[in-house]
C-alpha cells in the first residue's frame, strides 16, 4: 500500500511538473513567434505548482528528506531526539490540519459581498436631466 501511495504521489507530481514545462514552452513560443500568449497560462501554472508541492510533500515526509538543522543533535541523547522528532511531527501535523481546515471553509461569493442600495441608483437616473428631448 505504501509503494502504491508513493507511486501515485510521484506520478502526480511528475505529470504536473511536465504540464508546467509544456505550458511554459508553448506560452513563451507563442509570445515570441506569434505575438500571442496562452490565455490563463499563469493561473494554470500556479495551480499545477500547488499540485507539484502537495503531491511531493508526502514523499519528502515519508522518506525523511526534509532540510534539517542538526547542529545540536550530537549533544542530545537518542531518547531526547525521538521526543524532539515526535514533537516536530505533531506541530507540523497540527499546522497542516489547520491549513486544510481553513481551505475547506466556504467563502462568500463575490456577488453577495458587493451591495449597492437601489434608491441611490434610481434617484441618480431620475434626477439627471435629459438632453436632446
Amino acid at each position: 500500500m505504501n509503494k502504491l501511495f508513493e507511486w501515485v504521489c510521484g506520478a502526480l507530481a511528475a505529470v504536473a511538473l511536465f504540464g508546467i514545462m509544456v505550458l511554459t514552452f508553448f506560452d513563451v513560443g507563442g509570445r515570441k513567434f506569434a505575438s500571442a500568449s496562452i490565455t490563463g497560462s499563469l493561473e494554470v501554472t500556479e495551480l499545477l505548482m500547488v499540485i507539484v508541492i502537495f503531491a511531493a510533500l508526502p514523499l519528502v515526509s515519508i522518506r525523511r528528506e526534509h532540510v534539517v538543522f542538526d547542529s545540536f543533535d550530537h549533544v542530545l541523547s537518542p531518547a531526547v531526539r525521538r521526543v524532539q522528532t515526535m514533537l516536530v511531527n505533531l506541530v507540523c501535523s497540527g499546522l497542516l490540519l489547520a491549513l486544510a481546515w481553513l481551505m475547506a471553509q466556504p467563502r462568500p461569493s463575490k456577488a453577495a459581498s458587493v451591495t449597492m442600495p437601489s434608491s441611490t441608483f434610481n434617484s441618480t437616473v431620475i434626477s439627471s436631466p435629459q438632453k436632446g428631448l
